[in-house]
């Protein structure tokens, strides 16, 4: 069984157009990270614009499906989050010239997670893909998520339009949403 790992931005996306979001549908469990907690108490804007955050069914879906790693694993994770901070620092150019953001060291330590088998790391951000694309983990963006809860039946078609056309109006819809949709789901989103 694969277990999803949502980074802050699509688990901000994401939770309160599918809430209960985390916990396991069929053999797709989704988890989060504590970083969450934490990038959304150290940013005024996500406090601001997330009011829901720290609503009691959300704190509780969180806590009760927040990822937890054996002491080897969470070894790997931290080695895995220096080295992938290291190669951010050295292609700082060649993200530079690709116009993508680069990686953050908490996206870095997400993104570690996937050196442990059996994680799949669920993330919009381009550079963050294209870390992922360069060292070979696995990574896949949230309307691959959201296709995979839908074939499950955890998800409705309409479901996943009307939460497009919600981030299409706050100006925070991904970008690979419109360019995948018709392969995904067969139709086109905002």
């Amino acid at each position: 069984m694969n277990t999803y790992v949502l980074d802050s931005s699509a688990y901000f996306r994401l939770a309160k157009s599918f809430h209960p979001l985390l916990g396991e549908y069929g053999d797709i469990p989704l988890k989060l990270l504590p970083d969450t907690t934490n990038e959304f108490e150290n940013q005024p804007k996500l406090r601001s614009k997330f009011g829901w955050f720290y609503n009691e069914e959300f704190t509780r879906n969180r806590g009760n499906n927040l990822l937890a790693l054996s002491a080897a694993d969470a070894e790997t994770v931290k080695n895995t989050g220096f080295w992938l901070r290291d190669w951010v620092s050295d292609q700082r150019s060649e993200l530079l010239r690709r116009n993508l953001n680069a990686p953050s060291p908490t996206d870095c330590r997400v993104l570690a997670h996937a050196m442990v088998p059996g994680i799949t790391v669920v993330a919009d951000d381009g550079g963050l893909e294209f870390l992922a694309k360069e060292t070979d983990l696995p990574l896949i963006g949230s309307l691959h998520l959201l296709k995979r809860l839908l074939d499950v039946g955890a998800v409705t078609l309409p479901d996943i339009q009307a939460a497009a056309q919600y981030l299409h109006y706050e100006g925070d819809l991904p970008a690979s949403w419109p360019r995948a949709s018709r392969a995904l789901l067969g139709c086109r989103l905002p």
